[in-house]
């Protein structure tokens, strides 16, 4: 994580996983407060994992509390388990998302999520 031109906040996870989420956490945590407008959120080059429960964490850092984030359902399953924002955003502001193409599974489902639910002042841009 960084900042770029002093007011904007560059974070590149390397991975959807509860390491990275504190990881996540303490970097906004540090960056200056009523000074970040802008959130870069990099998801590129994520290797796909599976871990969903992790990205809808992700996810409740940008969407409004109460929201749907997303749901799963695997074939073996009967039910979908749903995921939903339980939360206040921690990060009200732009936020600009970059994928691939090889952003897929937990990746691709924060990306998604983050494109459907991010309100307010969320601009939402994905690169290939």
């Amino acid at each position: 994580a960084e900042i770029l031109d002093t007011h904007i906040a560059y974070v590149r996870p390397g991975a959807l996983t509860k390491d990275t989420l504190a990881q996540f956490d303490a970097a906004l945590a540090g960056f200056p407060q009523g000074q970040i407008d802008a959130v870069v959120l990099d998801l590129r080059g994520l290797s796909e994992g599976s871990d969903f429960e992790a990205a809808a964490e992700f996810a409740r850092r940008f969407c409004p509390k109460g929201k749907l984030l997303f749901s799963i359902q695997k074939p073996s399953a009967k039910q979908e388990r749903i995921f939903t924002s339980n939360q206040d955003p921690t990060f009200e502001g732009v936020l600009v998302v970059l994928t691939d193409s090889d952003s897929a599974g937990s990746a691709e489902a924060l990306a998604g999520t983050l494109r459907l639910n991010a309100e307010g002042k969320a601009c939402l841009k994905y690169s290939s």
